[in-house]
């Protein structure tokens, strides 16, 4: 998944929260449409499938169980 890094943040930011995929997409949704409205400069970064923050909250699943391992 290439994922624009800023983008990444937010996604984690709001996985880490504890929200659900479907609740990620609809912030992300919600981010993107201020951006238009502000003129900001969208690129094809910005644009996700839910398959790439499930792919996301898939890693960071992993990486927090490993952590979890480790300190066991």
């Amino acid at each position: 998944m290439h994922v624009f890094e800023e983008t990444r943040a937010f996604l984690l930011k709001h996985l880490k929260l504890g929200l659900s995929i479907y609740q990620v997409m609809n912030k992300h949704k919600c981010r993107v449409k201020e951006m238009m409205k502000n003129s900001s400069e969208l690129s094809k970064d910005l644009f996700l499938s839910g398959q790439d923050i499930f792919n996301l909250a898939r890693k960071l699943v992993k990486k927090m169980y490993k952590k979890h391992e480790n300190d066991a």
